[in-house]
């Protein structure tokens, strides 16, 4: 369990991207207690979680606005986080 200044420092942003669409976009961003629910909710959901210690990664994702797609800069970035979901996902027999 986290204590209450370890959940102060937490950030978590919430992407989605399906076939079709250009790039991924950025479905929410949170800190603190809202980030842990944002986290909790996604680990009721089954969707997976990425912990990424990049703060340059995370700082730049949490300036963009709610629904739009992330900048050209952090394909790289993105992509390697969704091929590692997408690998993870054949590994436990999901889509």
């Amino acid at each position: 369990m986290l204590q209450e200044n370890q959940i102060q420092l937490l950030k978590a942003v919430a992407l989605a991207y399906k076939e079709g669409m250009h790039a991924p976009i950025v479905k929410a961003v949170s800190r603190g207690e809202a980030a842990k629910r944002l986290v909790d909710l996604a680990k009721k959901e089954g969707i997976p979680i990425v912990q990424n210690e990049a703060e340059e990664l995370l700082d730049a994702l949490e300036a963009l606005p709610i629904h739009s797609e992330i900048p050209p800069e952090l394909y790289v970035s993105i992509a390697q986080i969704f091929a590692f979901l997408h690998d993870f996902n054949l590994k436990n027999g999901r889509k």
